[in-house]
This record gives structure tokens, C-alpha cells and sequence, in this order.
């Protein structure tokens, strides 16, 4: 299993869990930011490896 994919079965799991409405404060709110951390990482490490990809391709312009 991949980072990525670990870090998207959490947030699935996360996005699972239903929570009563007076406990929405204790347990809602810390659920949704670590939801959003989960997903803020995905969304940094996807970009991360963009860059990587672009990096790693020869450029047509050098001599070889």
C-alpha cells in the first residue's frame, strides 16, 4: 500500500463516521480538520510528485 493510498482509505474512513449532532463541537469538529489535514497532505504530496515527473523528463534544448 502507497502512502496516497493509506492517506485516502483515512480520509475515507473519516468521511464515514456519523456523529450525533450535540457532539458535533467534541468529536464533528476534530474529525473534519483531520480530514482536512488527510486531505491537505494528498493534494501536497500528488503535486510533489508532479513536480518530480516534470523534473525527471530530458529537456529537448540540452545537447545530449
Amino acid at each position: 500500500m502507497t502512502v496516497l493510498e493509506a492517506l485516502n482509505l483515512a480520509m475515507e474512513t473519516l468521511n464515514g463516521i456519523s456523529v450525533p449532532v450535540p457532539q458535533l463541537q467534541t468529536i464533528g469538529l476534530p474529525i473534519s480538520r483531520a480530514n482536512d489535514l488527510i486531505k491537505a497532505s494528498i493534494d501536497a504530496l500528488q503535486k510533489n510528485t508532479k513536480t518530480e515527473e516534470t523534473k525527471e523528463e530530458p529537456d529537448e534544448a540540452e545537447p545530449v
